[in-house]
Formats: C-alpha cells, sequence, structure tokens
C-alpha cells in the first residue's frame, strides 16, 4: 500500500531512537519513564499501540540489569503471544528471542518451563 514504506521507516527510526537513547542515558535514567509508558501503550485496545510497546521492550532488555525488571518484560512479552494481528505476535516473540539472548543464562533457568513446556 501506499504510504506504508514511509510508515515502516518512522517505525525503524523509533526503534532506534529508543535504543540510542537507552544507551546514552543508562536504563537507571529512563526506567521510571520507559516502564510508565509500555504499560500505558501496552493496554492501550490498538494493536499499532501494543507494537509500540513490545518494540521499545526488545531495544531495551540488553540494558535491563534487574531480575524483576527481565521478568515484567518477559510477562508482557509472552501476554502478547497469541495476539490476533501477526506484527504484535512476530514482535512478541523476536524480542522474547533477543530477552533469551540478552540476558542468558538467568532467563533461561527462570523461564525455560514456561516458554518451552
Amino acid at each position: 500500500e501506499e504510504g506504508e514504506e514511509d510508515s515502516d521507516e518512522l517505525y525503524h527510526n523509533g526503534e532506534e531512537a529508543i535504543d540510542r537513547v537507552v544507551e546514552a542515558m543508562g536504563m537507571e535514567a529512563v526506567r521510571s519513564a520507559l516502564f510508565q509508558l509500555v504499560g500505558q501503550f501496552s493496554s492501550q485496545d490498538a494493536w499499532q499501540a501494543k507494537l509500540a510497546a513490545l518494540t521499545a521492550v526488545k531495544q531495551t532488555v540488553e540494558y535491563a540489569e534487574e531480575t524483576e525488571h527481565v521478568n515484567e518484560m518477559a510477562k508482557l512479552l509472552l501476554a502478547h503471544m497469541d495476539h490476533p494481528h501477526p506484527r504484535v505476535r512476530y514482535t512478541a516473540l523476536h524480542a522474547l528471542g533477543q530477552l533469551a539472548n540478552d540476558q542468558a543464562p538467568q532467563f533461561q533457568d527462570t523461564w525455560h518451563q514456561t516458554v518451552m513446556p
């Protein structure tokens, strides 16, 4: 569709911007605002809002240092694996893979039974 390329470009620019901000400022500095916005967007009905929230999680899982935050991210991602919209499902699964990679081996130790029953 016409205009979809522009939308995808904005999406990818947003992904990169979130990563750069968290890398530059550190998770401690942005954690409160980040989790508040992720919660706000993930609770909306629109798939676009959920996609934005999950993308923010995907881009920031490598910076999460506290087990509690990793667990909250995992719960959010797992809750969206069966979402009706394919982009939301894909992003939830992709972010879960990113979480497993960036937070190994703690993620596997804690979440193996849930993710791989």
